[in-house]
């Protein structure tokens, strides 16, 4: 069950802390600046959330016209699973593969 004063709490103390340190004369800017950052990361993944859960109720999914969600068979994929190790390989070949071409990675 969701303690929704807690969740409550946990979004609302970006914004108290800043409040609380802008009132005060002692703030240093770096600090005022990550907290900046919290406020901006806890509002838009609160955001994020609430519109993924919103998505999935099936009839907003039918309202909006977003097909369901596909689901596939792992094994008729084209993909092969490596290992690490199988991978870190096939990235240095593929490095030097672009080294020896010319090709500018952006």
């Amino acid at each position: 069950m969701i303690n929704y004063y807690d969740f409550l709490l946990s979004i609302s103390m970006p914004i108290k802390s800043i409040a609380f340190n802008i009132s005060r004369n002692n703030h240093h800017p770096l600090l005022f600046c990550l907290q900046a950052l919290l406020c901006y990361w806890v509002s838009t993944n609160a955001i994020s959330l609430v519109q993924v859960s919103f998505l999935k109720i099936p009839a907003v999914r039918e309202k909006f016209g977003i097909d369901a969600v596909r689901k596939y068979n792992p094994g008729d994929l084209p993909v092969k699973k490596k290992g690490f190790m199988d991978s870190a390989k096939d990235c240095k070949r593929n490095m030097r593969l672009y080294i020896l071409i010319g090709i500018e990675l952006k």
